[in-house]
């Protein structure tokens, strides 16, 4: 599938709604001071370093369940921005992305894993952060806090609140249940164990991500490439996974790679249903 950038527009709107969007460039709304709300609802976005740096109006951000990556300095300086949802989909948050700006309430939904960007999100210089997790995993979100020293060469200080609970109210859009991902991820090992040298195709109608088992059993058939067809809205997506890719090595740090990554490496191509 080709990407779909956002490049530095000729002027900034108000309101941003990026349909179909997949790259947000480096530096594409810096300075843009009468952008206020940007929302990317239905995209995998990558954001780049200082894409929206420097928008002292923006106060709305919505990323999306698909928003995989945040550069360096992403929002800096934007002081109407105070929260921010990321999902379970977030690989990746370079250091400083929320330097001197507002943002000091952060709700991590679906990641009951503290992730390896979790201290880059005390590098905006605030006294006080509000962190929603999930419920289950307060103790250990609660331990990296207290843990925290430097990150990079910033020393956090005063990271004190720490508010419990999952985001509910969020609509995700067509997402699953646990027992629906537990069949899909057994499903999909069953598989590429009992398949034939050559090509495994898997088909969902939802938007997914693979575990570190999935993987793991497709880096140790390697003569095997899988490609996986998947719904999102009123697309069919697909990606291919060639024989003998070091598949593991693609695992965030909660030991899952999502669709929107993989799609991003290996993407073959979208067709509407």
């Amino acid at each position: 599938m080709a990407q779909r950038f956002i490049d530095r527009p000729q002027c900034c709107k108000d309101r941003l709604v990026g349909n179909g969007v997949t790259v947000i460039s480096q530096s594409a709304f810096r300075e843009c001071t009468s952008l206020a709300t940007a929302v990317f609802e239905d995209s995998a976005v990558s954001i780049g370093s200082y894409a929206f740096a420097d928008c002292p109006a923006l106060s709305t951000v919505n990323l999306g369940y698909q928003a995989t990556y945040l550069g360096k300095y992403a929002f800096q300086n934007d002081i109407s921005l105070t929260s921010l949802v990321l999902s379970r989909s977030m690989v990746s948050i370079n250091e400083y992305a929320f330097y001197h700006s507002s943002v000091s309430d952060f709700t991590l939904t679906g990641l009951y894993k503290v992730p390896t960007w979790f201290s880059y999100l005390f590098n905006g210089n605030l006294s006080t952060y509000v962190l929603r997790v999930p419920e289950d995993s307060v103790s250990d979100y609660a331990a990296a806090k207290d843990n925290l020293t430097f990150t990079g060469s910033t020393p956090v200080i005063g990271v004190t609140a720490m508010i419990t609970g999952t985001a509910t109210d969020i609509d995700w859009g067509d997402t699953y249940d646990d027992d629906d991902y537990e069949d899909f991820i057994d499903g999909t090992i069953q598989s590429i164990q009992k398949a034939e040298a050559g090509s495994l195709t898997i088909s969902t109608d939802k938007y997914m991500s693979f575990n570190t088992e999935v993987l793991a059993a497709l880096t140790e058939r390697p003569d095997v490439s899988l490609t996986v067809n998947y719904k999102y809205e009123e697309y069919i997506y697909s990606f291919t996974i060639p024989a003998g890719a070091d598949a593991v090595s693609l695992v965030d740090g909660n030991g899952y790679c999502g669709f929107t990554y993989l799609q991003s490496l290996f993407g073959t191509g979208f067709w509407k249903e």
